[in-house]
């Protein structure tokens, strides 16, 4: 994952790699290898939330690699809500708090 040297210093790029060959689900440890980084980093981020495609599974971190595919090719844009969801959740919301006496 290593670039040319500039200055002395190695930059980082985003990773070469043959998609197709890649499993459909990675497990951590081959996120990890994938994009050269830290485990304990990885799973902090999709912790956070700020990984696409990551989903906890039990007590194990699994990726969509097609997910992680367009983000690392720039394609990536996170999923909405339709408006007839928005109007559901709206719904639920609004008898919730009817029923907590919120006016």
């Amino acid at each position: 994952m290593q670039a040319k040297q500039k200055n002395g210093q190695k930059q980082k790029r985003a990773p070469y790699v043959n998609w197709t060959k890649v499993p459909v689900l990675l497990r951590l440890d081959e996120l990890a290898n994938l994009v050269d980084g830290d485990e304990d980093t990885l799973r902090r981020l999709a912790r956070d939330g700020a990984i696409p495609g990551a989903n906890r599974v039990g007590n194990r971190w699994l990726f969509e690699r097609d997910t992680l595919r367009r983000y690392f090719e720039g394609d990536y844009t996170p999923p909405r809500i339709s408006d007839s969801d928005a109007a559901v959740i709206a719904a639920i919301v609004a008898k919730e708090l009817i029923m907590a006496g919120v006016k």
